[in-house]
């Protein structure tokens, strides 16, 4: 349809042209001393372009050919480029296949091309860091920052990468610290500040972090990796917390106000109940371990039931724990602490709960409520075999790992 409508816009020129052709009888008169000349209007006007057309052509071919070698210049650089961000493209590809010798050594060809050299030498740093090259971390991240500030942030994270994989964790703070300065650090960085908080064993600071990481819901980077869930972390945190606290009742039951409901388990409520117990402090413990039992199923709760003073509601106590049975029948540790609270009541009801817990594990404690029973019995021979079985029992429970002895 455009091709049609100049065609029609052309016939239509040629027409008004033909008309003015008839129509005008003008002519221009050209004066050059000694000379003089009669052109008709319709020539002078067509000379006039194509002497327009022509210098139109010569100056265009002029221009082309003095901007040539520009144009030679631009082709090749871009052939240049081209090749480069190729390179790049390749190196990035080794770097995520595990070559990290052969990504770092194109990232360094990549690099001296003079293109993206700031991306180019922050791959070099982490395959650097890969290969535990710790002179080349140090020069590419350097190139990094120099190089392009839109890349000195990662190169910063590379480095403090690096001290935190050698245990260097002084350092590795040092850095993060810089980062935080100079501008404001990616959130991924916070990943790292967690790793450097927990090989600088600082509860309080892996509970800060962990709690940023939990609110603006950071993904953790792939360089970074934690055996553990960050709940796991904020529960270890307050354990070395009320570990410290343990040897004063005050300071140990103002912490555990601190913590967040949200973040309260039973594992910790078993370090808080057991260091209470030790101190002589019973306020307040039957109730925590009723409500995280009923919460949470916890075995080392369930051991520290027994372990509340005898006058404290036994009975109620020993039927409020047989009510786990259902549920937790096989849990070694609860058919222990129900065989504790049943012997001052009810010796036969005793010694079946230790034969269960025997049947799971010969453990040495399990021989030592056997003889406390005896005594409560008055047989005094089989009390001393069952001591004399726990004896026997110690040094393989010790060489295990098990749980202490109570004697």
């Amino acid at each position: 349809m455009k091709g049609l409508f100049w065609i029609l816009a052309l016939f239509a020129l040629a027409v008004g042209f033909s008309h003015f052709g008839h129509l005008n009888d003008a002519y221009v008169l050209l004066v050059v001393p000694p000379y003089r000349a009669e052109v008709s209007l319709k020539f002078a006007i067509i000379g006039i372009l194509c002497v327009f057309f022509v210098l139109h052509l010569l100056l265009g071919f002029l221009a082309s050919t003095i901007a040539l070698p520009q144009r030679f210049r631009a082709f090749f650089q871009r052939r240049k480029t081209e090749k480069s961000v190729d390179t790049f493209g390749e190196a990035f590809r080794l770097f995520l296949e595990g070559d990290f010798a052969k990504a770092l050594k194109k990232s360094v060809a990549v690099y001296e091309t003079g293109h993206v050299r700031g991306v180019s030498a922050l791959l070099a740093a982490r395959s650097a860091r890969r290969l535990n090259d710790e002179a080349a971390l140090k020069k590419w991240t350097f190139n990094a920052s120099e190089a392009d500030a839109k890349t000195r942030n990662a190169a910063l994270m590379a480095e403090a990468e690096m001290r935190i994989d050698a245990r260097r964790f002084e350092e590795a703070f040092e850095i993060l610290e810089h980062l935080r300065k100079r501008s404001s650090p990616p959130r991924a960085a916070l990943w790292l500040d967690l790793r450097v908080q927990q090989g600088l064993q600082n509860p309080d600071e892996i509970l800060r972090v962990a709690r940023l990481l939990e609110k603006h819901a950071v993904p953790a980077p792939d360089s970074v990796e934690f055996g553990v869930s960050l709940s796991d972390l904020k529960t270890a945190a307050h354990a070395d917390n009320l570990r410290k606290r343990s040897d004063d009742v005050p300071r140990c039951q103002a912490y555990w106000k601190t913590i967040p409901e949200n973040e309260v388990t039973s594992a910790l409520a078993e370090i808080y109940c057991e260091a209470l117990l030790k101190l002589g402090t019973v306020e307040g413990v039957k109730k925590i371990i009723e409500t995280r039992i009923e919460r949470e199923w916890h075995s080392g709760l369930a051991a520290l039931y027994a372990e509340l003073p005898e006058d404290d509601g036994l009975p109620l106590r020993l039927s409020n724990a047989e009510k786990c049975l259902s549920k937790h029948g096989g849990d070694f540790r609860l058919l222990l602490a129900l065989a504790k609270m049943a012997l001052p009541l009810d010796t036969n009801k005793a010694r079946i709960y230790l034969n269960a817990a025997r049947a799971l594990r010969d453990e040495p404690r399990v021989w030592l409520e056997f003889a406390r029973l005896a005594e409560a019995e008055g047989n005094a021979e089989e009390a001393l075999d069952c001591y004399r079985r726990a004896a026997g029992l110690a040094p393989r429970a010790v060489a295990e790992g098990g749980d202490s002895v109570d004697a």
